[in-house]
């Protein structure tokens, strides 16, 4: 009687299978799509303390940096405009392209009229960090992405990065704070009957 219902088990299964459509035989799972590394960037940025694309790519090492914006995720344009009190204001617009086409968003930085051009560059790149944040969260360097705040001093502002705590006693510093600058410029011409001399210097101070 046994083999009798084992035959009939058997029979089942073999007819189960031949009644199966063979495309849902074939059948796989769909693949999801694969997370990105990092993103491709293309910086437009010719203004004051921009040249240096080097620059920016040792500081910001953890996107892909492109030539053609037709192959980048990212395309930063970067414009300048003198304010007011002679210094500069950058604006940042970020242009999502690909699969962040639509994802924009404009930021702005501001420096002063005496700040050098090694300042604005890295106002500049403080600044780019910030944006890429965003584009950067959708892809695998998210797992290592961290949002750093400097610490408040006691009034609210932020104090400077890795300065005092709020209430700490301020650094140590011999010069009490006080940053100077001196240039000098010589213009020296002169043929068989005639010569001039032209020397001009200058002198600057500041407390901080």
């Amino acid at each position: 009687m046994g083999s009798v219902w084992a035959r009939v088990w058997v029979a089942v299964v073999v007819f189960s299978s031949l009644s199966t459509p063979p495309s849902l035989l074939s059948q796989e799972p769909p693949e999801q799509a694969p997370v990105t590394e990092t993103v491709n960037l293309f910086f437009d940025c010719q203004g004051f303390g921009c040249w240096d694309l080097d620059f920016f790519r040792r500081e910001i090492p953890y996107v892909n940096w492109v030539r053609d914006r037709h192959s980048s995720d990212v395309h930063v344009l970067v414009t300048t405009q003198t304010t007011g009190g002679g210094g500069r204001q950058y604006v940042l617009a970020f242009l999502g392209r690909g699969r962040f086409e639509g994802q924009t968003q404009e930021l702005q930085v501001s420096t002063s009229a005496d700040a050098t051009a090694d300042e604005a560059r890295r106002a500049v790149a403080a600044r780019l960090r910030l944006g890429l944040g965003r584009y950067l969260a959708g892809t695998a360097m998210a797992e290592r992405l961290q949002v750093v705040l400097p610490a408040l001093l006691p009034g609210g502002g932020p104090g400077p990065a890795g300065g005092p705590p709020p209430g700490g006693a301020p650094p140590d510093d011999p010069w009490d704070f006080w940053s100077f600058r001196i240039g000098a410029n010589a213009l020296l011409q002169g043929e068989s009957s005639y010569s001039a001399r032209n020397v001009s210097t200058s002198f600057s101070a500041s407390r901080t």
